[in-house]
């Protein structure tokens, strides 16, 4: 669904001005409005990396600097969630 300003919302696409790598893009579409584990996220996002949830959660960390996820969880056991969109 597109936006006034022509951005894409709630079907988990980035917004056109944004620009991400594909794997930045990959791990935010993987990301839901509910805060979900790295390993979650991992298997959502397709990572097939030695560790996928290590990947998956220094991507979410990029993402969580950008303003595009949302930390939650505990220092121990993070999960990250999308960032609502302004409008």
């Amino acid at each position: 669904m597109k936006s006034e300003d022509g951005s894409r919302e709630s079907t988990g696409a980035v917004r056109s001005t944004i620009s991400l790598t594909p794997r930045e893009k990959q791990v935010y579409n993987a990301l839901t409005d509910v805060a979900e584990s790295p390993g979650v996220i991992a298997s959502r996002a397709d990572i097939r990396t030695i560790s996928p949830r290590e990947t998956a959660a220094t991507f979410c960390r990029k993402l969580t600097r950008r303003g595009l996820a949302i930390k939650g969880g505990t220092p121990m056991c993070p999960k990250w969630r999308r960032a609502p969109i302004e409008r």
